[in-house]
């Protein structure tokens, strides 16, 4: 398991925790607040922590409103809006009951650490299929 926190200096903070995942369809990775008494916490499938790495660029350079929300529908199911409240810019993550901000300070460290993970998961992928593991056995591969 890779576990990283994105802090910034005034306050907003990011966990992901990047493990084989428990379905064995593959690697997930969980985004969450580890600062909040409830944290939300997201799941994310490698299509949808791609879909996530592009709406991160996509936000960066549009307007908020102009930008169309993005849905995810993998085996876990995610929204994604580009908003605003008070001020602030934020990503809305939405899946299930659960949502989970991202404010804008936190998107560059958050794109580079998806970079990071999704390289990982594609060398998973292709190790686990040239050493003759099933997809669902790519766990064995993080240890």
């Amino acid at each position: 398991m890779r576990v990283r926190d994105i802090i910034h200096r005034d306050g907003p903070r990011l966990r992901l925790r990047f493990s084989a995942g428990e379905s064995g369809y593959g690697p997930l990775l969980r985004l969450g607040d580890p600062e909040r008494a409830n944290p939300a916490t997201v799941i994310l499938d490698l299509y949808a922590a791609e879909l996530l790495a592009a709406f991160l660029m996509s936000a960066r350079v549009t307007p908020v409103g102009e930008l169309p929300e993005e849905s995810c529908l993998g085996d876990y199911p995610l929204a994604m809006r580009l908003g605003a409240r008070g001020g602030e810019i934020r990503i809305e993550l939405v899946q299930g009951g659960e949502r989970l901000l991202i404010p804008r300070t936190l998107w560059d460290r958050l794109y580079t650490e998806l970079q990071l993970v999704l390289a990982h998961a594609r060398h998973f992928a292709r190790a686990a299929t040239t050493s003759g593991f099933a997809l669902f056995d790519q766990r064995r591969l993080l240890h």
